[in-house]
């Protein structure tokens, strides 16, 4: 398949850049005559190192897209499989440079800015013309509730199995090219998004939340944190304590007198991440109750309050906070 789908496209002269830049949303959809909202199925890449050697290579992708629907144009019709083919001239991965493009992964919902080409392929008409289409139930127009409800699933277990794909630390980038841009996060957290909050979640989210925006996440979180919605608490304090804003930490304490016992004892534990006491009385009372498994939750925590060191003796931890006068 990887010869049928490269083969005939001829390289290009060194320091050519065959893929366009990065242009405006009004350019993309002037360039392009077809715009497709389908799944990748697969990514095909070739590699070639250009003279002189270790500087840089010739890429060239070829994207296999399962067509969902057109947004504009004629020809490929739900179901059927197009192949989408561009390259680039970059910098070698080992030299000084940042990638030009970074293909999709596997099964993600993309939209797309294409033109056909001569002997019926497609090709994208600038470096950005691909995006990730989040589900959006206002945007669902047609259709019965079921398959509202099938598209939502869908949408979710595609981003499932980029999750497990993308390996245990996924960066930035990932959450980028799988969840859409910072105005698309945004609203993913508003509505609870069950991918983002439950499985993605907070201690996960949060790193990367910070590399992106943490001036505008910060402020939607702390909304979070007096809204009236539990998992929005407990997934604002896990985010607030992995992004290290500890401007919100008098925020989250609030929520230690509140009644939502779920989200005090989150707030507790988001705390001792800004080396905040306020929560102690209350993990020492969960850690009583689990004394099975509260070594591999609060025992961290009280590591992050304390110095000292009295490993799975909880009540030398007690005694210890005490005499410091941290709980009563």
């Amino acid at each position: 398949m990887w010869v049928v789908f490269l083969a005939g496209l001829a390289l290009p002269a060194f320091g050519q850049r065959m893929f366009p830049r990065e242009v405006t949303r009004e350019e993309l959809d002037r360039r392009a005559s077809h715009v497709v909202v389908g799944q990748v199925v697969h990514v095909y890449e070739r590699v070639r190192a250009l003279p002189p050697a270790g500087h840089y290579v010739d890429e060239r992708f070829c994207i296999e897209l399962g067509v969902r629907k057109l947004d504009r144009g004629s020809g490929p019709k739900r179901g059927e499989v197009i192949y989408l083919r561009f390259g680039q001239t970059r910098r070698d991965p080992q030299a000084p440079g940042a990638k030009l493009f970074v293909p999709p992964s596997e099964h993600t919902r993309v939209r797309v800015w294409i033109k056909k080409m001569p002997g019926g392929n497609w090709e994208l008409v600038a470096r950005n013309a691909i995006r990730p289409v989040p589900f959006d139930a206002k945007n669902v127009t047609r259709g019965t509730m079921q398959e509202t409800l099938d598209l939502l699933e869908d949408w979710r277990r595609d981003i499932m199995s980029s999750l497990v794909r993308a390996g245990p630390q996924p960066d930035s980038e990932w959450l980028l090219r799988i969840l859409g841009p910072v105005e698309e996060l945004e609203e993913l957290i508003r509505r609870r998004e069950p991918v983002l909050v439950e499985h993605i979640g907070g201690t996960f989210f949060g790193p990367l939340a910070k590399d992106l925006a943490p001036k505008r996440f910060t402020a939607l979180l702390v909304g979070l944190l007096t809204g009236e919605d539990t998992e929005g608490r407990v997934f604002a304090c896990e985010t607030l304590a992995a992004m290290g804003a500890a401007d919100a930490a008098d925020r989250i304490a609030a929520l230690l007198v509140r009644d939502d016992e779920r989200a005090a004892l989150y707030a507790a534990f988001a705390l001792t991440a800004f080396g905040r006491p306020d929560g102690l009385p209350r993990l020492v009372r969960y850690a009583r109750a689990n004394p099975r498994h509260w070594t591999a939750n609060v025992l961290p925590a009280f590591r992050r309050i304390s110095k000292e060191d009295h490993g799975k003796d909880l009540d030398a931890w007690e005694r210890h906070f005490r005499a410091r006068k941290l709980i009563k």
